[in-house]
């Protein structure tokens, strides 16, 4: 028989831990209860608690993807500038040859990619700032979760002392 949501969500809390540590991630539990219930909801052909541990592990990779990851206007700012340099490149190839080229242009392309390039500093260091507190963040919920954890312990061993 497939478990109940209720049933998944308690399956998930135990494994919540070690996709922790696997995706280097901090795991809400509101997410591990959407995981089961979404799962159960929206995918068919499969059971609980497989599907929704297939969709916390996916979350969680995503998670840490995008932690590493630079984000998109990022890469399209670094496309454009590699498009850039490459047509500046070949402008001054073309004037170097003795060929006539349109000087207008290549100081406006110069101006654009001084311009793209002062805006891709901005961004890398935004983007630096941003994981770094991530990272800080994390290693703060981790720390805590593990205090919390062998206060838990210190407890038990003394309530197993007292009987």
């Amino acid at each position: 028989h497939e478990p109940s949501v209720a049933e998944a969500v308690t399956i998930l809390r135990g494994l919540a831990r070690v996709y922790e540590e696997s995706h280097g991630i901090y795991l809400r539990d509101d997410a591990v209860v959407a995981a089961a219930e979404l799962s159960a909801r929206y995918l068919a052909g499969r059971q609980l608690p497989d599907k929704a541990v297939d969709v916390l592990d996916t979350a969680c990779a995503r998670v840490r993807i995008s932690l590493a990851a630079a984000p998109e206007s990022l890469e399209r700012l670094r496309g454009e500038l590699a498009e850039g340099e490459r047509q500046r490149q070949a402008l001054r190839r073309d004037a170097e040859a003795g060929l006539p080229i349109d000087h207008d242009t290549l100081q406006a392309l110069e101006e654009r990619l001084a311009q793209a390039e002062s805006e891709r500093h901005v961004q890398e260091d935004q983007g630096s700032r941003q994981r770094e507190l991530a990272e800080r963040r994390l290693a703060r919920r981790q720390q805590l979760a593990r205090a919390r954890e062998a206060n838990r312990e210190e407890q038990g061993g003394e309530a197993d002392a007292e009987t």
